[in-house]
């Protein structure tokens, strides 16, 4: 913890934690038809022989309840791709230190306001993972979590929260993280209620735009498609019948860079490779370990986590220049992966009418996906934090919004 006064350590704390995960399968018949069932037990490094054996049998008494038609295990491939280099994995965790806390209060000059409190986390994981198909596939990766609070002084005063996740250190994306989150609380001090707005474009920007795109991810399961949750084919449009605005290319990626979800194979050890999802609206892939594709009858891909989707060819700043209300930040974002239902509470908003542009907070936002997404439009401008890179602004159309007053 970083005291804002002083900026100095207030509190460091280090420790070497190793975790035991097992997957237990176990073929059984009923009634002349043919399961595989599984269990995930935690199992701690100081348990002795005794605990171990009790643990696995009752592991497999708990397999033996999953009623799951066979599917393969990942087998021995070509071998996994190792993770490009971070500058994070060289030296110890604790030179990294000064460092990054430098790069975090590079922008803290304000004198209105400025960072509170901030917490970071820095990590170096090794991963192995073993089965009994042969594989043994290894990895170390570096993860660091950070998060800070900021505040401001205005007609009240407001602290606001953030947490990032990177794997690599680039102290110019710390600091303008830094930086934008710093004006949004300024803004937040002097927002005003959300008026009740009708027929209004809204624009998502910022980390809202990949939670609103993540739906697609699910809509491409193959597990939902399986399950009959979802009507998702392939060959056909992502994104309904009619599409006037921009179409979806999404693809999935085992490495991007600073993302601490970047992994040269999923936590089944099968290799993972770059996946074309949707191209120009189309599916083309369904998404998903090899449980699932299996019963589809279709190629595996892995559990990717990185998500890449282009950009449009609309400069943001021309899909603000109507009268629209843009969303930069939300108290709590949902979406239904089943029937396409979003909505969020509105933390920071910027509402445009008449030429005026100014701060909002509160009320809400609804919609349906299938609303929505023939008429979305993209940004030119693209951003990337975590596991997503893709368009930094998108517009939508028939969105509901619920005023603060």
């Amino acid at each position: 913890m970083i005291d804002r006064l002083k900026r100095m350590l207030d509190m460091r704390r280090g420790k070497r934690v190793r975790r035991f995960l097992l997957t237990l399968y176990r073929d059984f018949s009923l009634q002349g038809r043919d399961y595989r069932g599984c269990a995930d037990l935690v199992v701690h490094p100081g348990q002795g022989p005794g605990e171990l054996k009790a643990l696995v049998g009752r592991g497999l008494e708990a397999a033996a309840l999953v009623r799951n038609e066979p599917f393969p295990l990942p087998e021995p491939g070509a071998g996994a791709l190792e993770l490009p280099q971070s500058r994070l994995a060289s030296g110890t965790l604790e030179s990294w230190l000064l460092p990054l806390t430098e790069a975090l209060f590079r922008e803290d000059r304000c004198q209105e306001g400025g960072l509170n409190t901030g917490e970071l986390f820095l990590s170096r994981v090794r991963t192995r993972v073993l089965n009994s198909q042969g594989v043994d596939a290894t990895y170390t990766a570096p993860q660091v979590f950070l998060e800070f609070i900021s505040e401001w002084r205005g007609r009240e005063e407001f602290e606001l929260y953030r947490s990032l996740s990177f794997a690599d250190f680039q102290p110019d994306w710390i600091a303008r993280s830094v930086r934008e989150q710093l004006l949004a609380s300024r803004d937040r001090a002097s927002a005003s209620p959300t008026p009740r707005l009708k027929a209004l474009p809204v624009l998502l920007s910022g980390e809202p735009v990949s939670l609103f795109l993540r739906y697609y991810l699910e809509r491409a399961s193959a597990q939902m498609v399986y399950q009959k949750l979802s009507t998702a084919r392939l060959g056909c449009s992502l994104q309904g019948e009619k599409v006037s605005g921009d179409t979806l290319t999404l693809r999935l990626v085992p490495f991007l860079p600073n993302s601490p979800h970047s992994s040269p194979c999923d936590e089944d050890g099968f290799p993972l490779r770059e996946t074309v999802v949707a191209e120009e609206g189309i599916l083309r892939r369904y998404l998903g370990p090899l449980h699932f594709t299996h019963y589809l009858g279709v190629e595996p891909t892995g559990d990717l986590k990185n998500m890449i989707v282009l950009p449009g060819g609309t400069p943001a700043q021309e899909l603000r220049g109507e009268d629209c209300l843009e969303v930069v930040s939300f108290s709590d974002f949902q979406y239904d992966g089943i029937t396409g239902d979003f909505g969020g509470e509105i933390r920071l908003a910027y509402c445009r009418r008449g030429g005026r542009r100014f701060p909002v907070s509160g009320g809400s936002i609804s919609g349906t996906v299938r609303e929505v997404e023939g008429s979305c439009r993209f940004s030119r401008e693209t951003r990337s934090q975590g596991g997503f890179s893709g368009p930094e602004t998108i517009r939508l159309l028939n969105v509901r919004i619920s005023g603060a007053q």
